[in-house]
């Protein structure tokens, strides 16, 4: 995959310049506070198996001027600055926040040109980055579902198990894998990225 097919994923995830209906939490997250706002997953794969950890917060919304709706919940372990992460992931779909219940994930291909953006609003989306010094992985959803015990205003939380085809890049080498990956969160509910309002736009 081109290095930069990974850059236009995350540039139009977070280009939507979503005005914030259910987000309530101001300033930084409260990185002390991981009880409530905190997320751990496994991924798991044929020759290995590791624990990611760290904090999660959600935003839902309406782009004013299409009047097109996105939920996303964000999994990273960066406390202050995003550019420092090694871990950033994005559970999302092109709704306004739905209630409690099972969900399904969809099946990304990150490449593919025909992709039916559609699927996102029955669907669920899994982006989910590892940044190292040798290189970095990037695992999108196959398949599998997202339960979403908590959802309000304020804070969603739920648990999540599903396949995942991961791409990974080290050493200017790279390497499809099939993976497994469960996990929980415990998001509240922010208007602001790293204190870039969403409705700033990025």
């Amino acid at each position: 995959m081109r290095s930069t097919s990974l850059l236009l994923i995350l540039g139009v995830l977070l280009s939507l310049s979503l005005s914030a209906c259910d987000s309530t939490t101001d300033g930084m997250i409260d990185e002390d506070d991981v009880s409530t706002n905190a997320f751990e997953l496994t991924v798991e794969s044929t020759d290995q198996t590791r624990t990611l950890e760290g904090l999660s917060f959600f935003v839902s919304g309406t782009e004013p001027e299409t009047g097109e709706q996105a939920f996303f919940i964000y999994l990273t372990d960066a406390e202050e600055n995003p550019e420092e992460a090694n871990i950033f992931g994005i559970i999302g779909r092109a709704t306004d926040r739905p209630g409690t219940g099972t969900y399904t994930f969809v099946d990304f291909d990150p490449e593919a040109e025909d992709f039916d953006e559609e699927l996102l609003n029955d669907q669920f989306i899994l982006l989910l980055w590892e940044f190292n010094d040798g290189g970095f992985a990037l695992h999108t959803s196959t398949a599998g579902t997202v339960e979403l015990t908590t959802s309000s205003s304020d804070r969603v939380a739920g648990t999540f198990e599903l396949t995942a085809s991961t791409q990974s890049f080290a050493s200017g080498e790279q390497e499809t894998l099939s993976t497994t990956i469960t996990g929980a969160f415990d998001a509240p509910g922010r208007d602001d990225f790293f204190d870039i309002p969403f409705s700033a736009g990025f």
